[in-house]
């Protein structure tokens, strides 16, 4: 294979397309495109809007909380910062005020305090209790951003058209590509790119996977403080255990997307049942994801309960609660109800304390019965298993193992 040699995947934009349909656009239009185009300037020209400036909105909202409170309340402040976890950023202030107990008088310091802070993972846990737990403020202070979820996946597929351009059709920018994909933890659509172009029967990519699996998550100011969220460079293990299997009846709707930007803000780990493989019976392929899955979230809108049966849905429910009865498990099925009163639920999510999506404590309510410690223990089972004996079957679960008391409180 020469450098020179081209690539049938990045020459054809119907296979191009295909490629994009795979990446969730949302949560990674902004730093795929960076990284591909090399400006936040020419992946927002393509969406039509700028990124929010997060280190803003946290800045924002430490102002509006000095403002309120006063520059003597340092202390509560680091309070805040160890409720959510910020205990590096807690570590800094508590040193700063022991040197000028007046520091938070200074908007300098303000905006220091924020570039100590991965503000796009945690600004809104942060700044919700900086400004009273009052969700419309904090909207306010963020301004619009009502971009369609259709629109990120154009938008996607145009900076990889616009990349391929750039660098063009040439076997060479395709491992390229693949590499870059690897950087943000997007192995799934790696090895789907390669076996695209090289086919099913080449192989694995282990060496490019390898080459990226070490690579840092990005750095910020401090390069020693640890940020909580999602890290964004994560190559994905052979096997998958994850938070929550997350059920709708569309996967183009604002609930949805809305649950779904919650879930990786948060830093859980997800599938859903858009995500089961095709060629699969349907049953064969919840069944395979539940028991993959610590917790079951339902999204029931109106149209939910206005339709007729939904086959898919009943199925999901009615194996969640079977694995209830066989697996001990207790309280990991949550209904969300979308837009629709509790009493026109379907009967069998009727007997479960569930809660609004535009609840105002939502991400409280789910912090207090999401138990990642679950997903956690079954990935060192499995790596444990794993090196005990060669002959486990990657792709059979491993049984549902006995979740805590995790529940809305």
């Amino acid at each position: 294979m020469t450098s020179e040699a081209r690539s049938q995947v990045l020459r054809n934009d119907r296979l191009m397309y295909q490629l994009a349909e795979t990446i969730d656009a949302v949560k990674y239009y902004f730093p795929l495109g960076r990284d591909l185009l090399g400006s936040q300037a020419a992946v927002s020209n393509i969406i039509g809007r700028t990124e929010p400036d997060y280190q803003e909105i946290v800045f924002k909202c430490l102002y509006t909380w000095r403002n309120a409170n006063g520059k003597g309340k340092g202390e509560r402040l680091v309070e805040i910062f160890r409720g959510v976890e910020l205990d590096k950023v807690a570590d800094y202030l508590e040193r700063a005020l022991a040197r000028n107990p007046n520091c938070l008088g200074e908007d300098r310091f303000l905006q220091s305090l924020a570039s100590k802070i991965d503000c796009a993972s945690v600004y809104r846990k942060l700044g919700l209790p900086l400004l009273d737990n009052n969700s419309a403020r904090l909207s306010n202070l963020i301004g619009p951003l009502h971009i369609p979820f259709t629109q990120y996946k154009e938008a996607l597929f145009q900076v990889l058209i616009r990349w391929r351009n750039q660098e063009g059709s040439y076997l060479k920018s395709l491992e390229s590509l693949k590499k870059t994909l690897l950087r943000h933890g997007l192995s799934d659509t790696a090895r789907k790119l390669h076996h695209m172009e090289y086919g099913h029967d080449s192989g694995p990519m282990e060496s490019t996977e390898n080459d990226c699996k070490e690579e840092s998550t990005p750095s910020f100011i401090d390069e020693k403080m640890e940020t909580d969220g999602p890290p964004a460079n994560r190559a994905l293990s052979q096997e998958q255990f994850y938070d929550i299997y997350l059920y709708a009846s569309s996967k183009d709707t604002q609930y949805f997307l809305t649950m779904k930007q919650l879930i990786h803000r948060i830093g859980w780990k997800m599938t859903s049942c858009f995500d089961l493989e095709l060629g699969e019976p349907v049953m064969g392929s919840i069944e395979k994801a539940l028991l993959k899955c610590s917790h079951v979230v339902c999204l029931i809108t109106r149209d939910d309960c206005d339709q007729d049966i939904n086959v898919e849905r009943t199925m999901t429910i009615e194996m969640t609660f079977q694995s209830l009865k066989d697996k001990g498990l207790s309280r990991s099925l949550i209904p969300i109800y979308c837009g629709v009163p509790e009493s026109a639920l379907p009967l069998s999510l009727r007997a479960l304390r569930g809660v609004s999506i535009d609840d105002h404590d939502l991400e409280k309510l789910l912090r207090n019965s999401i138990d990642v410690s679950i997903r956690k223990k079954r990935e060192e089972e499995f790596r444990n298993v794993s090196e005990l004996s060669t002959h486990t079957d990657a792709n059979d679960p491993l049984p549902l193992i006995s979740s805590s008391e995790a529940t809305f409180q």
